[in-house]
């Protein structure tokens, strides 16, 4: 009944939100399915058409890089590192010392010859992780983010304690982003003396710590001791009960925690964050990072907010669909083409967008029913003052205006108000009933 919970699927998590806390919730331990039947397709010929395209499409780009089905996100690690947003010590810095034992050189070593995949995938992007002894572990990932909430975030730099922190989050059932985050932030309230060692209760917590980090996320999912318990409610809850100006930098946007790029290197980041429906996450709102890398446009505001909106309306698409987010965009495959051939109804892109927006909005209109604002699309105050101190971004940081400007931008391209409230004929446009 971890807040930072997730429902795990095998190997594969739906992490982020606290999922399963909601499970935990209602004292639901699993849910078993078993198929009878057949999926009703409405032109066959055509979707194997499709299908085949795909197939080739696929061949030909299997990902955002050459390298990518081999690496998987593996791979990124070192490309954020060099542009400095790779968050460590809780966001003190985007730059650490050990990057080579965390990245591609440091883990590669404990991959199994033998990639993984989603179901029916061709590209198989995951790799096994396995360790041979004390005592023997075996996982899918870490991927970028775990690695990076790991040992960025918590200053981890043996690879093996990696691997293990990421075994253990799978069995455990923990978000491994939301985990290392609020680890880092209890780390970093202990280096500032804002809780003392008997109070945590975890020996020898701190940055850099193997054991004591391992310890405490076997602690976390059990719920072993007052702090572990709070630690499992994640970062927001932890820095209200421990105070004393802690939320200045408990890193955290509406209650989930930030993903593992920091927007003071990225604008786009910046405006995904604070703006995203369910608070700090990199997948709901798109991935813009990537698009300022390329563009060389990472800390260029100009026309972010319309950018940020198109990448949403694109994920929102492609989660809609359940297609994959890494092949979004590398390769062409008509979506609206195969959901007419699959249902018999007639799609377009213009269809789509229009319900992915109404998504988008109805979202929207749900947070603001539970009592959320637009005060709430922000950044903690670490953010906005305190500059990168080393690595490629050094000395940036958010800028409160230009982060308002976006916003307003984004907003005004989902047709909502500058106070980030839909607008009411958006939400007549879209058919939506709203009931106060």
């Amino acid at each position: 009944m971890a807040r930072i919970a997730g429902i795990m699927f095998d190997q594969r998590t739906a992490a982020r939100g606290g999922l399963g806390a909601v499970m935990g919730s209602k004292n639901l331990k699993a849910i078993a399915v078993k198929g009878t039947g057949s999926v009703s397709v409405h032109d066959s010929d055509r979707m194997k058409s499709l299908l085949r395209k795909l197939a080739e499409e696929v061949k030909k780009k299997p990902g955002p890089r050459a390298t990518f089905p081999k690496y998987g996100t593996l791979e990124n690690v070192e490309g954020i590192h060099s542009v400095g947003l790779f968050p460590s010590r809780n966001f003190q810095r985007g730059w650490t010392e050990h990057i080579e034992a965390i990245g591609v050189d440091g883990l590669w070593p404990f991959v199994t010859k033998r990639p993984t995949a989603c179901f029916k995938c061709p590209v198989r992007c995951t790799n096994t992780f396995k360790i041979e002894n004390d005592p023997p572990v075996a996982t899918d990932g870490p991927e970028y983010e775990s690695i990076a909430a790991f040992g960025g975030m918590c200053g981890i730099s043996d690879p093996k304690a990696i691997i293990r922190a990421n075994y253990l989050c799978n069995n455990l059932g923990l978000d491994t982003i939301s985990t290392g985050s609020t680890l880092a932030f209890a780390m970093e309230c202990l280096e500032k003396r804002l809780v003392s060692p008997s109070e945590v209760g975890l020996r020898g917590l701190s940055f850099g710590k193997s054991e004591s980090f391992l310890e405490a996320i076997q602690a976390v999912g059990l719920r072993k001791g007052e702090f572990a318990h709070l630690l499992g409610e994640g970062t927001k809850l932890l820095s209200e009960s421990i105070g004393q100006g802690s939320d200045r930098f408990a890193a955290h946007v509406k209650g989930l925690e930030i993903a593992m790029y920091d927007p003071r290197g990225s604008t786009g980041m910046a405006l995904v964050f604070s703006i995203a429906n369910r608070g700090a996450c990199h997948h709901s709102q798109g991935w813009p990072v990537a698009e300022e890398i390329a563009a060389g446009t990472l800390f260029n505001p100009s026309g972010k907010g319309k950018l940020v909106r198109d990448l949403a309306q694109s994920r929102i698409l492609v989660d809609s669909t359940t297609y994959c987010g890494f092949l979004t965009g590398t390769i062409d495959f008509g979506i609206p083409e195969a959901l007419s051939a699959l249902t018999g109804v007639d799609f377009s892109w213009d269809v789509l967008k229009e319900i992915s927006a109404r998504i988008s909005t109805l979202e929207r209109l749900f947070i603001l029913r539970e009592g959320c604002s637009s005060e709430e699309d922000t950044l903690p105050q670490r953010f906005f003052e305190e500059p990168l101190p080393d690595g490629a971004a050094q000395g940036h940081k958010v800028d409160r205006t230009v982060l308002k400007k976006m916003q307003k931008e984004y907003y005004e391209e989902c047709g909502w108000g500058q106070d980030g409230v839909p607008k009411k004929e958006t939400v007549k446009r879209l058919g939506l009933v709203v009931h106060c």
